[in-house]
């Protein structure tokens, strides 16, 4: 596990403004807006790896298919995978860990073989075309603790 997960997050300040309109307080509320790039390029080692997709053929797109994931976690960290611990699909470019398109909890759909290696799917799935990864979350802070090379849905 990171001892600090969210060192060398970079943080913008996009606006600052003060509510002088509140006149029952005797703080002036403020409020601001941040832009948070979530890791540009994540911390090494992570302890969850993806190793690859499989599925019936290609990852097509408005279809509805099954689709596989490998995943290993790395016997030498400290981390003991949690039954909500989850797995997220997104695109390429996503700006927040709430912007999955699907996700699996890993409890409801991991399975492990005798590499100790997991596979996770993602039933009847169907996706636009695009580029996208799978990151795996953990639930304790919402950390993250894998990501998957970005990889092509085509038509």
């Amino acid at each position: 596990m990171q001892t600090d997960s969210f060192e060398n997050i970079l943080v913008k300040q996009l606006s600052y403004e003060s509510h002088m309109s509140y006149k029952l307080s005797d703080h002036k509320p403020v409020s601001s807006l941040f832009e948070i790039q979530v890791y540009p390029s994540p911390p090494i080692p992570l302890p969850v790896r993806f190793l690859h997709i499989t599925s019936s053929t290609k990852w097509t797109s408005n279809q509805e298919e099954d689709v596989h994931y490998k995943f290993e976690i790395s016997p030498n960290l400290e981390y003991h995978p949690d039954k909500w611990d989850w797995i997220g699909l997104y695109k390429e470019n996503f700006r927040s860990i709430r912007d999955q398109i699907a996700y699996v909890y890993i409890i409801q759909g991991a399975k492990m073989n005798k590499d100790g290696c997991s596979f996770v799917t993602f039933h009847n799935l169907s996706l636009d075309p695009g580029k996208y990864r799978l990151l795996y979350i953990s639930e304790k802070k919402d950390t993250l603790l894998g990501i998957s090379e970005v990889f092509q849905v085509v038509k």
